[in-house]
């Protein structure tokens, strides 16, 4: 029975640090999805790996697999033999045994790939390549090895606990849910900071994914994710920060690109938002149709937007609202109610942090558009 599993991702972050917010999201998911699993896990990063430890005794092997199988951004899960430090002759005969157990049929090719991540390690890893294969060699001749083309590619991890592995099951692959409209606007800012021709392909490659699948071309709206389980369907939930992530994507490479398709899709996804999430009430009161930090990401997609071409219609209804909100919804400390109609009395409910947290950049943003600052005095 195994007791850990490695998770190999292909396509989370970027470049460089911007990783960690990727594998951040994905271990998040894999949480999500073992909650479904009979057993106790553990999920850990480390060096750049990510980790499943079994803490159970006993656990469903298939039904771990199939939840694993179903978590965007996973590209391979890997069974992993977990073995005690006992010395190497111990690692041999262990690495022997995982061949004989695995391949009934010795007419196959094989190449040993040891990482020795732990540097106190007496072997080095390329000496455990050789002693290793060496072993494999001696206990079955019909067995071959091929550095170039192995059947079998036997991987050896030694980190505090020494790891056997060789079976890769595919995963969906791609991001993890919720990430998309994030990395699109990451990568597209960093282009915009090198210019190296890499972000801004990384960022089209999330936009086209966005505007192909959740983009709703009816309602010129952002849905929320596919699922997986119980089947791939549409996720139809409708949240604002969605549309604006996408909507500063498509006006970012508008700027970068000239390509006119880019506006078009901001001006639709601008005028969709404004019908979904901006409805006219007969005394100008805030709708409360989203949480005040999500329509903040819809503000600053049509921020950007009004900088591109100077239209104030939408960012005009965000500062109506405001001016109402800061009238008519802040309880007796000055603090925001989660309802900027003020038609529900929040005035002794306690208040949640990010429904303040988001307050200053409405009011700076504001000020940005009415030119009571100068722009530079926002990072974007």
């Amino acid at each position: 029975m195994y007791k850990a599993f490695l998770i190999k991702y292909a396509e989370i972050g970027v470049k460089g640090k911007n990783r960690d917010l990727f594998e951040e999201a994905l271990v998040r998911q894999i949480k999500y999805a073992l909650k479904r699993c009979e057993g106790e896990f553990r999920v850990r990063r480390t060096r750049g790996r990510i980790y499943i430890d079994v803490l159970s005794d006993d656990y469903d092997y298939e039904e771990t697999i199939d939840n694993l199988k179903t978590v965007c951004g996973v590209s391979a899960i890997c069974p992993m033999v977990q073995l005690e430090d006992e010395g190497f002759d111990k690692l041999c005969e262990s690495a022997v045994s995982y061949m004989d157990e695995h391949y009934p049929d010795k007419n196959i090719t094989f190449k040993v790939n040891a990482r020795r991540a732990r540097k106190n390690y007496p072997v080095e890893s390329m000496e455990i390549n050789a002693s290793v294969g060496e072993k494999i060699l001696q206990a079955f001749p019909e067995i071959r090895v091929d550095v170039h083309n192995p059947d079998v590619m036997l991987y050896i991890e030694v980190r505090e606990h020494i790891y056997i592995y060789s079976i890769e099951i595919p995963g969906p692959g791609g991001m993890p849910v919720g990430t998309n409209g994030k990395a699109m606007l990451l990568a597209l800012n960093l282009y915009g900071a090198t210019g190296d021709p890499y972000y801004l392909t990384a960022g089209r490659r999330f936009y086209d994914w966005m505007d192909a699948y959740l983009h709703d071309p009816e309602l010129d709206i952002v849905w929320n994710s596919w699922l997986t389980q119980p089947e791939a369907r549409l996720d139809k939930a409708v949240y604002s920060y969605n549309t604006g992530l996408l909507l500063q994507g498509a006006v970012a490479l508008y700027g970068y690109t000239g390509d006119r398709v880019y506006l078009d899709n901001a001006r639709r996804l601008a005028e969709g938002a404004r019908k979904f999430y901006l409805p006219e009430t007969p005394d100008g009161a805030a709708a409360n149709r989203d949480l005040p930090w999500f329509y903040l990401v819809l503000l600053r997609g049509y921020q950007a937007l009004y900088d591109l071409d100077g239209d104030p219609k939408y960012v005009d209804i965000f500062i109506r609202w405001m001016d109402w909100a800061r009238r008519n919804a802040r309880d007796a400390a000055g603090l925001f109610y989660n309802d900027w109609s003020g038609k529900k009395d929040e005035s002794a409910t306690p208040k949640w942090l990010l429904d303040e947290a988001c307050i200053p950049e409405y009011f700076v943003r504001a000020a940005l558009i009415r030119r009571e600052v100068v722009p530079a005095a926002l990072p974007r």
